[in-house]
């Protein structure tokens, strides 16, 4: 088995702006890029020019985690099934762009206060999974995997 690697573009060529970090990993000799959620503050028809011009694939993006103070992810929180859906309309809709086949919903952080249901935020977690395979099928061609 050979290993691919992607240069992920929250971490590397900071040295350049966001959008030149695809040109960036592609003269590194990077075929794929990943992206954390600091791609959904540019424009989507940027990135796709800057992933086309660079030719290097879009190994994969991570879902927006949220907008309140300390999120971490929404796919397990419970209560949170709205900002979910919202996540995963956002997320399918720039994969679909950027040619992407996976996506990374990233399930959150458990309070540290102590009201934490292990059963159910695994019961969210299961169910919000179910809805992100069922939608990403219908909208992108191949979705390789749902990452967790």
């Amino acid at each position: 088995m050979s290993l691919k690697f992607c240069a992920n573009l929250a971490f590397l060529f900071k040295e350049v702006s966001y959008l030149d970090r695809y040109d960036a990993a592609a003269k590194a000799g990077f075929p794929g890029v990943e992206c954390g959620v600091d791609i959904y503050q540019y424009p989507l028809e940027d990135l796709k020019v800057a992933r086309e011009t660079a030719r290097v694939e879009q190994a994969h993006v991570n879902a927006p985690t949220g907008d309140k103070a300390g999120d971490r992810g929404l796919a397990a929180v419970p209560g949170r099934q709205n900002d979910f859906n919202q996540s995963l309309t956002k997320a399918i809709r720039y994969a679909k762009e950027l040619n992407c086949t996976r996506i990374h919903f990233l399930a959150g952080l458990a309070p540290i206060d102590g009201d934490y249901n292990k059963q159910h935020w695994e019961e969210t977690y299961c169910s919000n999974l179910q809805i992100a395979a069922e939608e990403c099928g219908k909208v992108i061609a191949k979705c390789d995997q749902l990452l967790i």
